[in-house]
């Protein structure tokens, strides 16, 4: 009897459904589950760097709740009470519903893309409710397009706690145009001599699609090891190559047995402020060291010895003959 009460009443309530849909040919069309707009401008996303957007979903899978409400108020109070009475078809289908939100990129190459959402999980979500929620998106890698398709994934999990189904939601979006950089012949350890002015040549490339002007510059391990590039600024040109000069001065010390020093270069461009390490140098002080001033200090003093025994030594002999004379 229970059986038969449930299925009666689930075709109650499916008859109720439909009745509540538009007549008209054009609405009734079977519109999107979940739909999802952006709030505002839909920004670029930049690169190394979290990129905040603002959207709205809207859920449109299940029972239009508005709509049944607006049915005469016998029918709802007599739905209602025997809401505990629906089997479990009819309570999954008719919620609420929670969705879990997830994203990827249509495109071979995704690793360089990451996202997280806020939040991540909407409770409690029926029919016609619209929900705010931030996506942040950022690129890693230099290999990405340009132009991609974000796809966010919604997993609908119904009242039971189970999965029961997907929805996409397709968004395009473009990155920063943003030109990437290497350097190579840096990364390597070289031994040179205390107080020496240095000189290595290495190559500085232009990966991405874009001519720009870089601006290199120098952070070394500590103040007393001066290092800089001989041209700051350089326009490169897509996929082009060019060879600088890395200077570097190394302390000044009288004996050093061996002690690394660090020289790391970084570059930046006109379409992004922010520093990018190309590459590192470690130097290897090892040798002695004698100053220019330290010799003529020296020499300096060996004279005035000398000249103070010499003078010594005269005035000694000239006091001596002088004093036999007198005998």
């Amino acid at each position: 009897m229970k059986r038969l009460f449930n299925i009666l009443f689930s075709v109650f309530i499916v008859s109720l459904f439909m009745f509540s849909l538009p007549t008209n040919k054009v609405a009734a069309e079977e519109p999107a589950d979940i739909n999802a707009y952006v709030n505002g401008d839909l920004p670029t996303v930049k690169v190394n760097e979290w990129t905040r957007i603002n959207l709205t979903l809207e859920n449109r899978f299940g029972i239009d709740w508005k709509t049944l409400r607006d049915l005469p108020k016998v029918i709802t109070e007599l739905i209602w009470p025997l809401n505990p009475a629906f089997p479990q078809p009819v309570k999954r289908f008719m919620g609420p519903m929670s969705l879990q939100l997830s994203a990827s990129v249509d495109s071979p190459n995704n690793q360089g893309w990451h996202f997280k959402f806020k939040p991540s999980i909407i409770n409690r979500s029926l029919t016609g409710d619209k929900h705010d929620f931030t996506m942040f998106v950022m690129v890693d890698d230099n290999t990405v397009d340009y132009s991609d398709t974000i796809i966010i994934n919604c997993t609908r999990i119904d009242a039971l706690g189970l999965n029961y189904g997907y929805s996409w939601v397709h968004l395009p979006i473009k990155v920063y145009p943003e030109s990437y950089m290497s350097a190579s012949g840096l990364n390597q350890e070289i031994i040179v001599s205390p107080k020496s002015m240095n000189k290595m040549n290495f190559e500085f490339t232009n990966q991405g699609y874009y001519k720009n002007v870089f601006y290199l510059e120098t952070k070394t391990s500590t103040d007393a090891f001066y290092a800089s590039v001989h041209q700051q600024a350089a326009v490169v040109n897509p996929g082009e190559t060019r060879k600088l000069t890395l200077s570097f001065l190394t302390p000044e010390k009288l004996i050093d047995f061996g002690t690394p020093h660090t020289i790391e270069v970084f570059a930046r461009h006109s379409l992004n402020t922010s520093l990018v390490k190309v590459g590192s140098l470690t130097v290897i002080t090892k040798g002695f060291f004698i100053s220019p001033l330290l010799l003529i200090i020296f020499f300096t003093v060996f004279i005035g010895l000398i000249s103070f025994f010499g003078l010594r030594y005269y005035f000694k002999r000239i006091k001596s003959v002088t004093t036999k004379n007198e005998k």
